[in-house]
């Protein structure tokens, strides 16, 4: 099922059936696709090999979600489905390795973004990975009703192997 939609994503028609305006950034060439505004809940983060394996590096049942605003700016939020506590209920104490943990099963980043031919352009302002921030992050979607499906245009180092993106988020707020 995870490849089948690979494959729908890559065939994707470029804007079929959405309505595209210009955001309320004040310029009137950057586009964003209606049907992408809202919040959105995460419901996969797989990454998938050359011959098929699915790397989950949030575990089978991850959480978090993306929030598109209409004034064209995205955040995304994705963590691990069940995270350990640090010890201390101190919200900047914890151990280098309590942080570093946490860290790992996170991943979160945002910025401007805009839609051309079926991509969602992520112009980085902020990235728990501060290797992304300041350049951009471009993923290709699919909406299905209430389900978002968001994958690379190709393979990329993910992980420690060349791995297609393919996630998978359902509406959360009824639209």
């Amino acid at each position: 099922m995870q490849n089948s939609y690979l494959i729908v994503l890559a065939k994707a028609l470029p804007g079929k059936g959405a309505t595209v305006t210009p955001n309320l950034t004040g310029d009137p060439g950057v586009s964003l696709d209606h049907s992408l505004l809202g919040t959105w809940a995460l419901q996969a983060f797989d990454f998938i090999d050359a011959e098929g394996a699915v790397f989950q590096p949030l575990g089978p049942e991850p959480g978090g979600g993306l929030v598109i605003s209409p004034d064209g700016h995205v955040s995304f939020h994705f963590f691990a489905a069940k995270r350990r506590k640090f010890a201390a209920e101190d919200l900047f104490g914890g151990t280098e390795e309590e942080w570093a943990r946490a860290a790992r099963s996170a991943v979160v980043f945002g910025g401007p973004c805009r839609t051309e031919h079926g991509t969602l352009i992520v112009d980085v302002t902020y990235s728990l990975y501060p290797n992304w921030i300041g350049g951009t992050q471009c993923r290709l979607y699919r909406v299905e009703g209430d389900r978002l499906m968001l994958g690379t245009d190709g393979p990329a180092l993910f992980g420690g192997g060349l791995r297609r993106a393919a996630v998978t988020l359902i509406r959360a707020n009824g639209g």
